[in-house]
């Protein structure tokens, strides 16, 4: 087994798949490893880019969520596709990438994890 993830000791803004629902009830504890979640973590370009586009606003407002700074998050499965049509693939890379984590989450039936 790996060495824990603890996204506590990270600085860097993480968008955060679980691989299934036990890695996701591990992450919920803080005892997932690093092999049982998808992680991206964000440069400050790469937020800023997204923050720019309105996505964090605009999945809080669908989601009742708050992502923001200092704040984690979790969008539950069953939320995931309210928004995977509102960020539909365009042009832009990040938004393209964001699509992927929230295409994953849908087809492993798990969650999405924002730890800003």
């Amino acid at each position: 087994m790996g060495n824990v993830y603890s996204v506590k000791n990270f600085k860097m803004k993480q968008i955060i798949v679980p691989k299934n629902i036990k890695a996701q009830q591990a992450l919920t504890y803080d005892n997932a490893t690093n092999e049982q979640l998808l992680v991206w973590e964000l440069t400050d370009e790469e937020y800023n880019h997204l923050n720019d586009l309105n996505v964090f606003e605009i999945i809080n407002d669908k989601c009742n969520t708050l992502i923001d700074d200092y704040e984690d998050e979790e969008i539950a499965y069953s939320k995931l596709q309210e928004i995977i049509n509102i960020f539909d693939r365009n042009n832009d890379k990040l938004l393209n990438k964001f699509h992927q984590y929230i295409l994953e989450a849908i087809n492993r039936k798990t969650s999405l994890h924002f730890y800003f």
